[in-house]
């Protein structure tokens, strides 16, 4: 053969040693992604003073869910910047309430109380890294901040009372992502969603104790 040409073998072989065309077998290490993943929320109980401290309520909440949906791009295969929504759902189980020196308890589906919830949707800015950056299996770590839409809603036989709000908010987590083919992770996680001065459940006259959301959940990241 001519002195300057390659065979079809040299030209494969010369693609395969080349790093530029190095492929990871777990899938592309940097770049877009996109994760959305499913889990139980459980809202820890918020308590309020009344009106210029004349008493306070505590509101006490059944387990819920939460919905995530997260656009990220890895800087690298260790590291990654996101932004996240989600929606948060847990209803009101009951509230006790104390004024004048009485305390009244209502319950979810009594004439007072009767259907109650409430709903949070952030948006977040969040930050993660990966341990170790490479392989199958992987644990992390991650952080967020940005803000929440909180919106609470209380109907009886007799009324509708409705309350939304913006507010400062911030996310920690970890969990654990499992490769299941190149480019496709299963992660589960847990994650603590803090919302450090809610104004909702007061008169907006006096300060509500921090709320702390935990978050169970699984789902599925795709690496463009």
């Amino acid at each position: 053969m001519p002195a300057g040409n390659n065979s079809p073998t040299d030209i494969s072989n010369q693609e395969k040693l080349s790093p530029g065309k190095k492929k990871d077998p777990y899938g592309p290490q940097t770049g877009w992604g996109l994760r959305s993943s499913a889990g139980v929320a459980i809202q820890q109980s918020m308590s309020a003073s009344l009106q210029y401290g004349t008493g306070h309520q505590d509101v006490y909440f059944q387990p819920g869910i939460r919905f995530d949906i997260e656009a990220f791009y890895n800087i690298t295969n260790g590291f990654y910047f996101g932004l996240e929504s989600a929606f948060i759902y847990n209803e009101i189980s009951s509230v006790l309430r104390t004024e004048g020196g009485q305390t009244r308890s209502y319950v979810s589906g009594d004439s007072d109380l009767g259907y109650a919830a409430f709903y949070q949707v952030p948006v977040l800015l969040n930050i993660r890294f990966q341990i170790p950056n490479s392989g199958r299996f992987r644990g992390f770590c991650t952080g967020g901040f940005g803000g929440v839409w909180d919106f609470l809603t209380a109907s009886s036989s007799e009324s509708t009372l409705s309350q939304n709000q913006w507010n400062y908010a911030f996310q920690l987590g970890a969990g654990f992502q499992y490769n299941l083919m190149p480019g496709l992770d299963l992660d589960t996680a847990f994650k603590t969603f803090i919302t450090p001065n809610p104004l909702l459940f007061s008169d907006g006259t006096s300060q509500v104790k921090t709320s702390y959301n935990y978050t169970i959940e699984i789902g599925l990241a795709y690496r463009f």
